[in-house]
């Protein structure tokens, strides 16, 4: 783990934006959820909205999505 300043660590990368993407489109096609929805899904596992998440949280999101058909 690499530490920043303060001896803080690096915060995880975050979710890319074909990530996000991916969350909406996957929620909207097989889920028949709104993004308002996909929001309050995404917040209610992971405390915060998908563009917000880190990368493995979005890969843990659009496993859960795919899985919810």
């Amino acid at each position: 783990m690499r530490l920043v300043g303060n001896d803080r660590p690096d915060p995880p990368p975050e979710a890319t934006p074909a990530q996000v993407r991916a969350i909406y489109s996957i929620a909207r096609d097989h889920g028949s959820l709104a993004e308002n929805e996909v929001d309050e899904k995404s917040t209610a596992l992971f405390g915060v909205a998908p563009p917000e998440l880190s990368r493995k949280q979005a890969s843990d999101f659009i496993t859960s999505l795919k899985g919810s058909r």
